[in-house]
C-alpha cells in the first residue's frame, strides 16, 4: 500500500496540480508536439478499436509476456499456445512476477521502444522517432483498456496471488512503468531518473512514517 500512496501523490500533487510550477522536468505532459502525437497514438487505439477488438494481439501479447518473464527466471518452457480469445503457457514452475507480468508489463511498448530507437540511432531521420511516439501512444492505450477488460473477468493469474495483493502490485506497477516511459520519452533519461529517485524518496518517507506512528 505504502508504494500505491507514493505513486498516487507524486502524479496527483508533483505532476497535474503544480505543473505549471514544477521545475524538475519530470511532468509527463512534455514538449507541446511529442505529447500530441503520445495522444494522437491513443486516439488513434480507439479509432482503430471500433472495428478490430484486438483480442488475438492481446492474447498473444499476454501469454508471451509470461514466457518472457519465465525465461527471464529460468523456467523451462512446456507448452506455449495461443488462439483468439484463449492462451497457454505452462511452464516448470512459476511464480507472483510471471503470474502477474503481463498486468503490469506493456511488452509491446518496450518492444516498439526498442526498435524505434535501434532503427532511429541508425538513419538518423526524426520521422522515426516521431512514429516510435506515436505507435507508443498507441500501445500503451492496448495495454490499458485490455488489461482493465481482462481484469472484469475472474483470472486465475490474480486469484493465485490473492486477488488484493495482486491488485497493489498491478497498479503500482504499471502506473510507475507507463510514467517512466512517457517522462523518457518526453523529457529524456534524466528526468525519468529524477522521477524515480522521488518515486524511491516518497516510498522511505511513507514508511517512516507508519513506523513513526506504531512505535512512538
Amino acid at each position: 500500500m505504502p508504494p500505491c500512496w507514493a505513486i498516487t501523490k507524486i502524479l496527483v500533487q508533483e505532476v497535474y496540480l503544480k505543473v505549471g510550477s514544477l521545475n524538475s522536468g519530470f511532468s509527463p505532459l512534455g514538449k507541446d508536439f511529442e505529447s500530441t502525437l503520445l495522444f494522437s497514438g491513443a486516439i488513434l487505439f480507439f479509432l482503430f478499436y471500433r472495428f478490430c477488438k484486438f483480442e488475438f494481439l492481446y492474447t498473444f501479447i499476454h501469454e508471451f509476456t509470461h514466457l518472457f518473464f519465465g525465461i527471464i527466471f529460468f523456467k523451462k518452457i512446456i507448452r506455449f499456445k495461443v488462439s483468439k480469445f484463449k492462451g497457454e503457457v505452462v511452464l516448470s514452475s512459476t511464480n507472483p512476477v510471471i503470474l502477474l507480468a503481463p498486468y503490469f508489463f506493456p511488452f509491446l511498448t518496450f518492444i516498439l521502444l526498442l526498435i524505434g530507437f535501434l532503427v532511429w540511432n541508425f538513419f538518423k531521420y526524426k520521422f522515426i522517432w516521431y512514429l516510435t511516439i506515436t505507435l507508443v501512444g498507441f500501445s500503451l492505450m492496448l495495454h490499458i483498456v485490455m488489461t482493465l477488460k481482462s481484469l472484469m473477468i475472474k483470472q486465475t493469474d490474480i486469484n493465485t496471488n490473492g486477488f488484493f495483493f495482486s491488485l497493489v502490485i498491478i497498479y503500482f506497477l504499471s502506473i510507475s512503468l507507463i510514467t517512466g516511459v512517457i517522462i523518457l520519452l518526453l523529457q529524456g533519461r534524466v528526468e525519468t531518473l529524477s522521477f524515480y529517485s522521488l518515486l524511491f524518496v516518497e516510498i522511505q518517507n511513507i514508511f517512516l512514517q507508519i513506523q513513526n506512528i506504531l512505535f512512538n
